[in-house]
C-alpha cells in the first residue's frame, strides 16, 4: 500500500510509474511517498520510520528526475538500501543506485528494491539508535561534569592555601605536590611580575624626571616602531638599550 502524501507536487513524469508501483506493492506496511525539490524527487518512507533526511539506509528509496539522455529521453534514477551496483564501489554513494531510461526497467527496480524494512533491519535500526542515544545522554553529563570541574590554577592554589591554614591534610599525592611546588612557582611568578612591574614603572619615572632620551634605558623593552620601508604597518621591535649616567639634558 501507498500513501501519496502531496500528489499535487509530483512531477507528471512520474505519475504513471507511481500509479503502475501502486497496484503491484503488496507488503503488509505502507509506504509514504513524498515530493520533493519541486517534484523532481519522490521520498519512499516506511510508514513506521519517517525519515528525517534522504540517507539511503533511513528510507525504503528514491525515484528521481536524471534528466535527458544523449538521445533526449527521459531517464529515472532510483536509489535503495537493497541495490548492489558492482559498477561502482561499495562506499560510492551511487552502488546504492540504478539508472535507465526504460520505464518497464524503473517498475521492476520498484517493485524489486523498494520495499519495507525487515524485521532483522529493525533491530539493527533500533539497536543503533539506542546506542546513539545513550552516547548523547552520557555525552551532556560528561560536558555538564567537564564544566563543573574546569577551575583557573590561582583559584585552586588560593582554595588549597585556605585549606592549609585550616590545617586540613591532603591524602592524594597530587595535591601534596600542589601544596609544596605549585603554590610556591606561583608566589614566584606573581612576585617576578610585580618586580618587572615596579622596575618598568621607575625607569619611566627616572627618564621623565631626569629628561632622559630613549637611548638611556637599561633593559629589554618592546617599542612600537614604523616599519623602515615606510609601508604604514608597524612593527614589534626588541631593543637593548644601556642605563648611563647622563646629566639632565638642557632645555
Amino acid at each position: 500500500m501507498l500513501n501519496i502524501i502531496n500528489p499535487e507536487e509530483i512531477n507528471p513524469i512520474f505519475t504513471q510509474l507511481i500509479a503502475d508501483f501502486r497496484r503491484t506493492q503488496v507488503s503488509r506496511f505502507p509506504i509514504n511517498v513524498h515530493s520533493r525539490n519541486h517534484g523532481s524527487l519522490i521520498l519512499f518512507e516506511d510508514s513506521r520510520f519517517p525519515a528525517k533526511n534522504t540517507k539511503v539506509h533511513n528510507i525504503v528509496g528514491t525515484l528521481r528526475d536524471a534528466g535527458l539522455d544523449k538521445k533526449d529521453k527521459q531517464t529515472y534514477e532510483v536509489r535503495s538500501r537493497l541495490i548492489n551496483n558492482e559498477k561502482f564501489a561499495s562506499h560510492n554513494d551511487d552502488y546504492y543506485s540504478r539508472t535507465t531510461n526504460d520505464p518497464k526497467k524503473i517498475g521492476k527496480f520498484l517493485k524489486d528494491y523498494f520495499k519495507p524494512f525487515t524485521p532483522t533491519e529493525i533491530a539493527g535500526l533500533t539497536s543503533s539508535k539506542f546506542s546513539s542515544h545513550d552516547d548523547e545522554w552520557r555525552d551532556e553529563f560528561r560536558w555538564k561534569l567537564r564544566d563543573v570541574v574546569a577551575i583557573e590554577p590561582t583559584e585552586l592554589f588560593a582554595e588549597v592555601q585556605h585549606l592549609v591554614s585550616l590545617g586540613i591534610e591532603f591524602n592524594s599525592e597530587k595535591f601534596k605536590r600542589i601544596v609544596t611546588e605549585a603554590c610556591q612557582c606561583l608566589a614566584n611568578t606573581c612576585v617576578g611580575r610585580t618586580n618587572l612591574a615596579r622596575r618598568h614603572m621607575s625607569l619611566s619615572t627616572l627618564m621623565t624626571q631626569r629628561k632622559l632620551p630613549l637611548e638611556t634605558l637599561t633593559i629589554p623593552i618592546r617599542v612600537w616602531k614604523k616599519c623602515p620601508r615606510a609601508c604604514n604597518n608597524k612593527l614589534l621591535c626588541c631593543v637593548w638599550l644601556r642605563l648611563i649616567h647622563s646629566s639632565p639634558r638642557s632645555a
